[in-house]
């Protein structure tokens, strides 16, 4: 008993340790997906505000042309600038106040819920969604559209508000005739059929709609390669992280109690396993860096043979792709933290070790790395700033070719050498961010039918605008015998050039847009990609030429209507 009392007596004090859920790794990975969404959420709406200006601008303008006459006689009656203009101003404001309420049933309950779904893939979350009532965003957002609507309303119809009554009840002049400037190229004009030259002038002559059109079309496309990007960019970490820049395929922790002998034994005994083609012995710990009152946690890196780890992570510049090499005093530190602490090549940084101790480095390269923050130096460099030797604790694997995807036989032949502490392999990592790759296609379908939506929307609302301005042109090439096909493409043709052009500057606004949220949904550990797959744009530009010829077949009905007797009376 007193022996026993003895032993129970040399045990040392318990070292308690409260976690809470902030330390848990899926909640804080969840964290993250959500903060993503809500940076997301900060920047798309801004265009699509702006394309519903757009829509608005161009609906009440044609509705003020379409009722000069009525506008002139109320005027002529004695009706003020302020009542008129109220009618079409409370108009609009209707509207956007119906379409703000079908909006925020949309916002608040389906999106969401697709969301929710998504992120389902990845974690494990009630089977039951809360659907919360964000009152002071849903107040703003109807707010903002009232505002935007009515403003531009108010625009329109305040340049014939300003004319004089007789001016308003006589039709609208039209606009004036004038060479553009493909007619001053009689090599290219002379050899245009009859088609293409009312094509080609009917759109840099109103500049105004082509203008419209353009701006609409190339936002819409601009969101559509955004989507697109977001997807590619995330699907960068998984190829390039664990692929180009990670060359091995797990980390070993060993007893760092072992002697050098020891070590390198075990190292054999790994490189001779059935499964494993190449290990590397290094020093790995954690660590503090710190740069002008900001810090960082880091993974510390310590190499004796910088020739052999290339083979194992590949160090160089993200934009010039050059190699960086390791000094015998300097640090190379990952790219994410760089910019996040405003480090550059050549600065000055603390760096605390695992054993508390800090000591000042030079910065000789910042490294291409898109997950967590590490520190690489040579053991050189270990040894001449700490003045302590760095005791090699950690050997880099690379698995076998035909065990890339199944960790399981390499895990269990290492588990079985003495010396061995844990393992740790990439796979699982690897496959968090292919599942939420996964779970982004639902966002990226959201993202293209809303705007896909959105240019929809735009042509028809200009096509509409198009045809009703040239009733009578129309109704002569049809009284002239031109059939249906042939009138179809006198209209069509248009919009098809129009939406080519919008698609084309959309490519542009797009890789801004994309670079733009990339930045802003970053997480402190993680970096996503800057890159747009080549087909991601060939994708865009189709998918909006597809909605552009949706909207040709469906406007093709008004075009067969138009009534060529009544539509080639004079006005009285």
């Amino acid at each position: 008993m007193v022996k026993a009392q003895d032993e129970i007596n040399k045990i040392e004090e318990a070292k308690w340790y409260v976690l809470d859920r902030n330390s848990h790794y899926s909640y804080v990975d969840y964290e993250g997906a959500c903060d993503r969404i809500a940076a997301i959420a900060k920047v798309f709406p801004v265009f699509f505000y702006f394309v519903a200006a757009l829509v608005c601008l161009t609906t009440m303008t044609r509705m003020v042309d379409e009722e000069r006459s009525e506008i002139g006689t109320l005027k002529a009656l004695g009706y003020n600038n302020g009542k008129i203009a109220f009618k079409y101003v409370f108009y609009a404001a209707i509207a956007s106040v119906l379409g703000s309420i079908i909006g925020l049933a949309v916002g608040v309950f389906a999106f969401p819920y697709i969301i929710y779904t998504a992120w389902n893939m990845m974690y494990l979350l009630p089977s039951t969604m809360q659907f919360e009532m964000q009152w002071d965003i849903m107040i703003t957002a109807t707010l903002l559209s009232v505002l935007i609507t009515t403003a531009a309303s108010f625009a329109s119809c305040y340049k014939s508000l300003v004319e004089v009554p007789s001016e308003l009840m006589r039709p609208k002049a039209p606009k004036i005739g004038k060479k553009i400037m493909l007619e001053r190229i009689p090599l290219i004009w002379n050899h245009l059929s009859f088609t293409s030259k009312v094509t080609f002038r009917n759109i840099f002559r109103y500049k105004k709609r082509f203008i419209m059109t353009v701006v609409g079309i190339s936002g819409c496309t601009a969101l559509i390669v955004a989507g697109f990007g977001i997807k590619d960019s995330i699907n960068t970490i998984v190829d390039k992280q664990f692929g180009e820049i990670f060359k091995y395929n797990g980390v070993v922790s060993i007893d760092d109690t072992m002697t050098n002998a020891e070590k390198a034994d075990l190292v054999t005994k790994i490189e001779n396993s059935s499964s494993i083609s190449e290990a590397f012995l290094s020093y790995t710990a954690n660590g503090t860096l710190t740069f002008d009152g900001d810090d960082r946690e880091v993974t510390i890196c310590v190499i004796d043979d910088s020739e052999t780890f290339a083979n194992f992570i590949d160090l160089h510049e993200r934009e010039s792709k050059e190699p960086l090499s390791l000094s015998a005093n300097g640090i190379i530190i990952t790219e994410r933290m760089a910019n996040a602490l405003g480090i550059k090549v050549g600065d000055q940084v603390s760096l605390e070790n695992v054993d508390g101790m800090t000591r000042t480095f030079t910065v000789d390269g910042i490294c291409e790395n898109y997950v967590n923050h590490y520190v690489y130096m040579t053991s050189a460099a270990f040894k001449n700033t700490y003045d302590i030797r760095a005791v090699n604790n950690s050997i880099y694997v690379k698995v076998s070719e035909q065990y890339q995807d199944d960790d399981s036989v390499p895990a269990q032949e290492i588990s079985k050498l003495e010396g061995v502490e844990t393992m740790t392999f990439n796979t699982a990592i690897r496959n968090n961010f292919e599942d939420m790759i996964k779970s982004l296609d639902y966002i990226v379908v959201v993202l293209i039918i809303s705007a896909g939506a959105l240019a929809f929307v735009v042509l028809y609302n200009l096509t509409n605008v198009n045809i009703s301005e040239r009733t009578r042109e129309i109704a002569t090439l049809m009284v002239l015998g031109f059939n249906n096909h042939e009138v179809n493409r006198y209209i069509y043709n248009e919009n098809i050039l129009l939406t080519l052009i919008g698609s084309v500057v959309g490519l542009g606004l797009g890789k801004i847009l994309h670079l733009t949220i990339m930045v802003v949904v970053e997480l402190d550990y993680v970096m996503f990609g800057r890159v747009i797959n080549n087909i991601s744009y060939v994708y865009a530009v189709v998918i909006t030429l597809v909605f552009g010829m949706i909207v040709n077949q469906v406007m093709k009905k008004k075009l067969r209507n138009i009534p060529m007797v009544e539509s080639l009376k004079s006005v009285e």
